[in-house]
């Protein structure tokens, strides 16, 4: 996907991919990601430092990209025992994507 559109910055990649990016001061959301009408929006914790908004954006892109389409999901727990296959792949996307 670097390759494909020319960089590793998620918010060019969300740009070439047609998504748009807004902010909300969510209490405890970091970020999330809504398709309404075929039009995809990624909205990040306005709260947040820059760094944090840049890794969750990446995060929901891989989401954006490898999770179901389809298949919604909201996870109220921060943090759980049990990571579930979509949370894995996104993180790992994250991960390589910024590194």
């Amino acid at each position: 996907m670097i390759e494909e559109h020319g960089t590793s910055n998620p918010y060019r990649l969300a740009q070439e991919m047609d998504i748009d990016i807004d902010e909300f001061p969510f209490r405890q959301i970091k970020g999330l990601i809504l398709e309404i009408a075929g039009r995809v929006t990624i909205v990040l914790n306005s709260n947040l430092p820059e760094w944090l908004k840049r890794f969750v954006l990446a995060y929901e892109l891989g989401h954006r990209l490898l999770s179901p389409r389809g298949v919604g999901y909201l996870f109220l727990a921060e943090h759980t025992l049990m990571e579930s296959k979509v949370e894995y792949e996104a993180n790992k996307f994250t991960v390589e994507l910024l590194t």
